[in-house]
């Protein structure tokens, strides 16, 4: 990521409210029309051939949410923080969330640069994509707002 004076980042989570478990219980992870867009992205997402179609898919899923940002320049440290280890003072939670996992996505807030988690690593994704995701998916910045 390319690092700037002071770099904070949005993370967008792959999340799975009560509703969807609800859905999964009653359907079947293969009866749901997520289902499989799903564990797509949270498996392995860079076996995807269309990163930018599946990002596309869980964001009109509802399953992409912004619940935390963190003050970083460096993804190592970002992915530390996300997992509740190193400086976590610079983390801020905007909601109930999981530690930072493959197919969330890391977004720098001066640059739209962006990153989705990996099995190993971190998967560009680009500044285009970032910004019709962000369009579709609400960024708050409330404290304690409800998923």
């Amino acid at each position: 990521m390319e690092r700037s004076e002071k770099m904070t980042v949005y993370v967008y989570q792959i999340m799975i409210g009560d509703k969807k478990y609800d859905e999964v219980n009653a359907k079947g992870w293969d009866g749901v029309t997520w289902g499989s867009d799903y564990h797509n992205i949270t498996w392995d997402p860079a076996k995807n051939d269309d990163i930018d179609g599946l990002i596309d898919r869980v964001v009109d899923h509802g399953l992409v949410q912004h619940t935390m940002t963190i003050d970083s320049d460096d993804l190592d440290e970002i992915f530390a923080c996300g997992n509740g280890h190193g400086d976590l003072s610079k983390v801020t939670t905007h909601r109930d969330c999981k530690s930072i996992s493959v197919g969330d996505i890391i977004v720098d807030t001066n640059t739209n640069l962006g990153h989705m988690v990996g099995m190993f690593g971190f998967i560009p994704v680009s500044v285009q994509k970032i910004k019709e995701m962000q369009c579709k998916v609400t960024t708050s910045l409330r404290m304690g707002e409800p998923a």
